[in-house]
């Protein structure tokens, strides 16, 4: 809470891209769980981070959250990961067998 008492919103965002790049770092972009953490940075980024690692990292995290049956924190990173489309981030597949197991239940 301390970070958000003081700094304006564009210095928010580059420090939400710090702390994504800073993650990354220290896991290995694959690592599963990884897109989870760097996703919402991403996401709190705006326009500091760059579109298609943004919605790489949503659509990755978004399918973690599914196959954990987290549906709202599912849609909250689709919802991130279409605004990067949005701003220019070339279309990410990411159907697989979380999705498919989703619609099989």
């Amino acid at each position: 809470q301390a970070l958000y008492q003081e700094p304006r919103a564009a210095e928010r965002q580059r420090i939400h891209c710090r702390i994504a790049d800073h993650l990354e770092q220290q896991r290995a972009a694959t690592q599963e769980g990884a897109a989870i953490e760097i996703a919402p940075h991403l996401a709190r980024a705006g326009v500091e981070a760059d579109a298609g690692r943004l919605a790489r990292a949503a659509a990755r995290a978004a399918e973690g959250a599914m196959q954990s049956f987290a549906w709202h924190e599912a849609a909250t990173l689709l919802e991130a990961a279409i605004g990067a489309a949005a701003r220019g981030a070339a279309p990410v597949v990411w159907l697989g067998a979380a999705s498919s197991a989703a619609w099989q239940s």
